[in-house]
């Protein structure tokens, strides 16, 4: 066999991988080369078809050549949650980042990471104003704080910076994000509400228990969403009945308060068959029924952070909804990647599965 090259290819095209996409398409390998490297004289629908294969495959052309060459550097800002024993979901955000940066780092990618105090809506300002007094070629975030979201929002959007937003997104209209990575919060309610209407029988109730750092209704946007969807399902369009309540602590306090009022809740209404947590902290509700050696209820909540996966293992839960946090840190800044070196058209959303667990599916999950 001849090693010359295909006058129309580059260095990408003796790989298997651009063959293979040139052959699913039924084009030629000049054509696959073309719409990789965004170059024009391709027709939209063949585009479309060979960046739909190639996204499907995972192919990423070889660029190391020409980044290792080219003198031109990026630096990313990465904004994220300080993750805490008592909130630990933000390790498996952050651990997907580092497979990210991992990942760019030989490609002249930098990463920078800016920590803040979930609970604290002067730390979160104090990072993005960090970020803005900084030069990033792009930003990913968690748009926690509104006010404080939008001053990095019409910054980002002024001096024409992409950022992208993960785990929450904005409805804001001066909301231009790259990309969103996340679940749809209403639809996981939604899909929450209608598996515990299988559990319930006429005269059955509900009670949801929101667990907040602290009273911010810009900072649980998702949390809001869930309940929502889930409410709709329950009460609306099941109907049975549903009651609620929020506890607001950062949990570095008592949580006896909680204690008793969820025990209050259990007494006065005792036709509660489900307990909904629209929330990481579902393991806060497992505790209390475990102490006070309650059972048959059904608890759903949300996360597998070591603290649920214990009460799952145990019992005391009985479905969490994973979000796919690792995705999240580890899509959201190849999005960045993706964009600003490969050149390549992002989704506007890019919808992280709504994955039920329990405890018999919970180790084919993790493995």
């Amino acid at each position: 066999m001849s090693g010359k090259k295909n006058k129309n290819s580059s260095e990408d095209n003796s790989g298997s991988g651009i063959k293979l996409i040139a052959k699913l398409a039924s084009v030629s390998i000049g054509t696959v080369d073309r719409v990789l490297h965004n170059r024009p004289g391709v027709a939209e629908k063949t585009k479309a078809l060979i960046l739909k294969i190639s996204g499907e495959l995972n192919y990423k052309p070889n660029i190391i050549a020409r980044r290792l060459v080219s003198k031109k550097k990026y630096v990313f800002a990465v904004l994220i949650p300080a993750a805490t024993p008592d909130h630990p979901y933000w390790y498996q955000h952050l651990e997907g980042v580092d497979k990210a940066k991992a990942e760019v780092k030989e490609l002249g990618v930098y990463i920078e990471k800016f920590s803040f105090d979930q609970s604290e809506r002067k730390s979160f300002l104090n990072q993005v104003k960090k970020i803005m007094a900084g030069k990033y070629d792009g930003i990913m975030l968690p748009p926690f704080f509104l006010e404080e979201t939008n001053q990095l929002v019409r910054h980002c959007n002024s001096k024409k910076i992409p950022y992208v937003f993960y785990d929450t997104n904005l409805k804001e209209k001066e909301n231009k994000a790259l990309t969103y990575i996340g679940q749809d919060a209403f639809k996981s309610g939604y899909l929450a509400g209608k598996l515990v209407s299988y559990f319930l029988q006429p005269g059955d109730s509900v009670l949801c228990v929101s667990i907040n750092a602290l009273k911010n209704p810009d900072q649980h946007f998702n949390y809001i969403q869930r309940e929502e969807g889930f409410k709709k399902q329950v009460e609306d369009e099941a109907g049975f009945k549903l009651y609620s309540f929020e506890y607001n602590n950062p949990g570095k306090g008592d949580e006896k308060p909680l204690e008793n009022k969820l025990l209050q809740e259990l007494t006065y209404h005792p036709d509660i068959k489900v307990i909904f947590v629209p929330n990481p902290r579902t393991y806060k509700v497992a505790a209390i029924l475990e102490k006070n050696r309650i059972k048959g209820l059904k608890v759903v909540g949300y996360d597998l952070i070591d603290q649920n996966i214990d009460y799952l293992r145990k019992g005391m839960i009985d479905f969490l909804i994973s979000q796919e946090p690792f995705q999240q840190g580890y899509l959201g800044l190849m999005s960045l990647f993706n964009h600003l070196i490969l050149n390549q058209k992002i989704e506007k959303e890019k919808l992280m599965p709504i994955t039920l667990v329990m405890k018999e599916n919970l180790d084919c999950i993790m493995s």
